[in-house]
């Protein structure tokens, strides 16, 4: 996991979050915010005041360029032709029993 920077700000009782992708608002009590992230997604955060455990859902789409890895597709494994039927034995005795010069 990569190091995150994140800083916050009050301003009354709106809180602005600076981090490395934009800047982001929030507002509520404690336990409870609505606000826009840095990369513009509205979200509701619940939470346990002072523990540290929280629930947060975002609402709409997210913003172009929310996910800038591609997706990877399947692929597909070449199959080894089939081999060919064999032959059924001619008359006389099986293949297993025929001697061989």
């Amino acid at each position: 996991m990569g190091w995150r920077i994140r800083r916050a700000f009050r301003t009354g009782p709106i809180r602005w979050n600076v981090s490395r992708s934009g800047v982001g608002w929030s507002i509520g009590i404690p336990g409870l915010r609505l606000g826009v992230s840095a990369l513009g997604q509205r979200y509701v955060s619940i939470g346990l005041p002072g523990t540290g455990i929280y629930w947060t859902r975002y609402f709409g789409k997210p913003p172009q360029g929310w996910n800038t890895l591609p997706v990877p597709q399947p692929q597909s494994i070449p199959q080894a032709p089939a081999p060919a039927p064999a032959s059924p034995p001619g008359p006389g005795q099986p293949w297993w029993k025929k001697k061989h010069p």
